[in-house]
């Protein structure tokens, strides 16, 4: 049996890297599979080709609306389906989905699946591009078999918002390679390469992994710093904290804080480089926010931290959360999209809502203040994601995800499509 798989580009992120784990390993399970991509970056080839899997560049496939283009894409896209006679469509994010299940539709293949790798509904663009974004999706879905949703917050957004009906999504967790993670000892530094002195006076490191774009909420921790600065310099118990501040219940603690208590490192590139680096100066807190690059492994990085944080705007489930948990990090987080489903209150980590930095600085203050918060929160993490499901694999595993993508083909497989002949 054979699968195509089709993304718009395998530059390096989340969607990408669950796609190549995916194909990767169900060719290992005895499945053909081919993957089709627009053309990335000079240096994602190398990368690509790592991963062992048959891929075909489609030329005019790319991220931007961009009609001509777009035209060309959809006829490559047509040719290479009606050249390999897949049994299975999986198409994944948005340009290679919509244009990849209409060619899949007109080559008349048998079954279509589509992955968006989170929604745009909110925290992306604005306006028309959002509005054809909706449109295209709600058009696309009744040609699509099976929609699958990383989290069950995605899910319920997407019918919410007519994308499909519930009955044709299934929730499939992005996998993450959980077994070739280094979860021993943190180092004694937060960033081995940096200013940062190891001891007993190190700074506390609060870090990110994201790329650095709008959707990420980059601009909300750079001003949460401010806030949290302002707050542990204060330290009064009457500090107007909104959601994620400490409890009532706390009584006030005399706290001095020394230039190195703290620091925020961010892990990543982008466009917004130069924007967040402005940013950090304006607030007068580029002595607080360290840019980190991706230089340094993350696995290597998380290890070095000791609360991660994630304001994000938008997020389907966000694999850097369930790396983070797996090595015992406490979390904080907005609460978007599917990162509730990630992220347990109160038990794995704080959530708090997004676009608010004093909420953000009131949280990452109180585990600041409680080591012994930090190290039940971490612990709860670790546990939670690492707890095995009804697949009999930990839930966000690459197990688990492989399990119920061969699930979901077989089922497919043991049934006619009827939907061509309607």
């Amino acid at each position: 049996m054979k699968i195509l798989h089709v993304i718009t580009r395998l530059d390096p992120g989340g969607s990408a890297e669950n796609t190549l784990l995916s194909c990767r390993h169900l060719a290992d399970k005895g499945w053909e599979v081919v993957l089709a991509a627009g053309p990335g970056k000079t240096e994602d080839v190398g990368w690509i080709e790592a991963s062992g899997v048959p891929a075909v560049i489609v030329p005019s496939l790319r991220r931007d609306p961009h009609l001509v283009a777009d035209l060309r894409a959809f006829w490559q896209l047509l040719r290479l389906m009606r050249r390999e006679r897949p049994d299975i469509l999986h198409t994944h994010s948005a340009k290679g989905g919509v244009l990849g299940r209409w060619a899949g539709w007109l080559a008349r293949i048998p079954h279509i699946v589509h992955t968006p790798h989170g929604h745009v509904l909110y925290g992306y663009a604005k306006g028309f591009k959002n509005w054809l974004y909706l449109l295209a999706e709600r058009v696309t879905a009744p040609i699509t078999d099976r929609l699958v949703a990383l989290s069950e917050g995605e899910r319920r957004e997407s019918v919410e918002h007519g994308i499909g009906r519930r009955e044709q999504w299934v929730v499939i967790p992005s996998g993450v390679e959980l077994s070739t993670l280094d979860t021993s000892a943190k180092p004694e530094s937060a960033v081995p390469d940096s200013s940062v002195s190891p001891g007993p006076d190190r700074p506390v490191g609060i870090g990110t992994v994201a790329r650095l774009e709008h959707v990420k909420g980059l601009d909300i921790l750079v001003r949460a710093t401010k806030e949290l600065r302002n707050l542990m310099a204060d330290h009064r118990s009457d500090s107007p904290l909104a959601q994620g501040s400490p409890r009532a219940e706390e009584p006030p603690r005399p706290f001095h804080e020394p230039d190195s208590t703290w620091r925020i490192y961010i892990w990543g590139d982008g466009q917004l480089h130069g924007e967040l680096v402005r940013l950090a100066d304006d607030l007068g807190v580029a002595d607080r926010v360290e840019f980190v690059g991706t230089g340094e492994p993350v696995d290597q990085f998380l290890q070095g931290l000791d609360i991660y944080v994630q304001p994000s705007r938008n997020e389907g489930l966000g694999r850097a959360l369930v790396l983070a948990q797996a090595h015992g990090l406490p979390i904080v987080a907005t609460r978007v999209c599917g990162i509730p489903d990630v992220v347990r209150d109160e038990e794995s980590g704080i959530l708090v809502p997004s676009e608010d930095p004093l909420a953000l600085a009131g949280a990452l203050r109180r585990l600041l203040l409680d080591p012994k918060a930090r190290a039940r929160l971490g612990n709860g993490a670790q546990a939670w994601i690492v707890e095995t499901d009804e697949t009999g694999y930990p839930r966000f595993g690459l197990d688990a995800m492989v399990y119920r993508l061969t699930d979901l083909y077989e089922k497919l497989m043991s049934r006619q499509s009827t939907k061509h002949n309607k």
